[in-house]
């Protein structure tokens, strides 16, 4: 019996005959198939002479069939029968496939994960295997090559023990053919260690809308890189209160300052980052903006007119109306200050109330009276100054003190008009309000000279012995040696 696998060429099979009477070369030798299907009949060939004859069996299918061999003198025959088994031929088998894997770079320390992509025409890829080595064991260890993952993408993560260079053999096995890929990995020497950055805490900070921030500082650091190489950024959390935009960075070096400009009220979260160009650092910090106060306008007051009086005559009440936009006028406070004290003294606070002084202001409301007492003759300004707590409106005026009226000589009677002491002058001594007579001036400033003065005595004679007696007094005159003033 022969088996075979279909496709697969059947060695020729070697038939030995003979007989007694005839030589071989006269023996004719035919072969026939069971089952034509498997092999045909024509499918059979015989071959050669004489006693040794060759069988050449050609199968078209996969199968059993027997093939019956007859030799023959012409008159009797003889057969033999054999079992040919054809098999059905194994699948061809390719070598499975690995992608193209580039060459990496990498600091020492730093792993590398690569990612081998496999496959097969005819097993499936859970079936493969992965097999990684190194070429230089002095930079790749085997101990620092990991192979991990099932079906078509296997991990392959390799940690490098040395700087420089070495290759990487990747080979995917079907476990009859396999597959190779090199790939190359350059270790170099790692670069210093990077900390973060730094930024010292911002506090949080609170304003009225309209009113500007302050710049807010932000102080950086680093301790691989100079401060001006970082870079600092601002982000708001709430754009209707602080817009991005509204957010100014200024300065270089380790202190940087944040100008702010607020749009609405409300608060928002500002967030700063300072970075090195590999690792950050954030602090954030809360602006509160409040509803603006009302605008708030100075106080007013009263123009107040200079005055004056002479020393020992009190001064009338001085009013000085104060009031203000915002304020009832009870709530303002009003100070007045002499400049000269040897004139007019200020007053001095006590626990009981301003004492001891020359100035005293008195009232509540628009009306503040001020009473001025000087004690010696000369001029002072006083300042008057209304407050509101926040803004102050003042005035002046000048005080002027001049000396005190002397008091008549003995005998005169001020206002009658008469030389009651018979010295020539009425009602001298008396102030501006009377007249000097015999002065020849209007010194009541009433338009007459001299009025209400006696009539001048003759020029006597020449005469040594004459006694004159007085005149008795004369009433005022209204005509005569008064002259009108126009």
């Amino acid at each position: 019996d022969v088996s075979t696998q279909l496709g697969s060429p059947l060695a020729p099979i070697d038939v030995l005959i003979g007989d007694a009477e005839q030589p071989a070369d006269d023996l004719v030798v035919t072969a026939v198939s069971s089952d034509q299907n498997v092999v045909a009949d024509v499918d059979i060939t015989v071959s050669g002479t004489g006693a040794d004859r060759t069988i050449t069996v050609t199968p078209q299918r996969a199968g059993t069939t027997t093939i019956t061999v007859t030799v023959s003198d012409g008159v009797l025959t003889a057969t033999d029968t054999f079992t040919l088994n054809v098999t059905t031929p194994p699948p061809v088998n390719t070598p499975p496939t690995i992608d193209d894997i580039g060459h990496f770079s990498t600091p020492l320390g730093t792993p590398i994960a690569v990612t081998a992509h496999i496959g097969d025409a005819e097993q499936p890829v859970d079936s493969l295997t992965l097999y990684v080595v190194s070429s230089n064991p002095a930079v790749v260890a085997s101990s620092g090559i990991t192979v991990s993952g099932t079906g078509a993408d296997r991990s392959i993560t390799i940690t490098p023990v040395g700087v420089g260079v070495a290759s990487i053999i990747v080979t995917v096995s079907d476990g009859r053919l396999a597959t190779t890929e090199t790939f190359g990995v350059v270790v170099t020497t790692p670069p210093p260690s990077n900390t973060p950055p730094t930024i010292a805490d911002i506090t949080d900070v609170t304003t009225p809308l309209g009113t500007p921030l302050a710049p807010i500082m932000a102080n950086i650091g680093d301790a691989e890189q100079p401060a001006a190489e970082l870079v600092v950024t601002a982000t708001s959390s709430n754009q209707a209160v602080v817009a991005n935009s509204a957010i100014t960075v200024v300065g270089i070096g380790a202190i940087r300052s944040l100008q702010i400009t607020p749009l609405a009220v409300g608060a928002t979260t500002i967030t700063v980052t300072v970075s090195d160009g590999a690792l950050t650092t954030t602090d954030t910090f809360t602006v509160t903006i409040t509803a603006a106060p009302p605008v708030n306008t100075a106080p007013t007051m009263s123009d107040l007119d200079d005055v004056s009086t002479r020393l020992g005559t009190p001064l009338a009440p001085i009013t000085a109306r104060v009031g203000d936009a915002e304020q009832p006028a009870s709530a303002l406070i009003v100070t007045a200050v002499s400049s000269n004290e040897a004139v007019v003294s200020n007053g001095r606070l006590t626990p009981s109330g301003i004492v001891d002084g020359g100035i005293v202001l008195t009232g509540t409301g628009a009306d503040r009276t001020l009473t001025i007492t000087p004690v010696a003759v000369g001029t002072t300004t006083i300042t008057v100054t209304v407050s509101d707590g926040a803004l102050t409106a003042t005035d002046t005026f000048i005080v002027t003190v001049t000396a005190p009226t002397p008091p008549p000589p003995v005998g005169e009677v001020c206002g009658d008009r008469i030389d009651n002491d018979r010295d020539g002058g009425t009602d001298e001594g008396c102030g501006d309000d009377h007249t000097t007579c015999s002065d020849g001036l209007d010194d009541d400033e009433d338009g007459f000279i001299d009025e209400g003065c006696p009539p001048e005595a003759p020029t006597p004679p020449p005469t040594s012995d004459l006694l004159l007696a007085p005149s008795s007094p004369q009433p005022p005159s209204t005509s005569g040696d008064e002259s009108q003033q126009g």
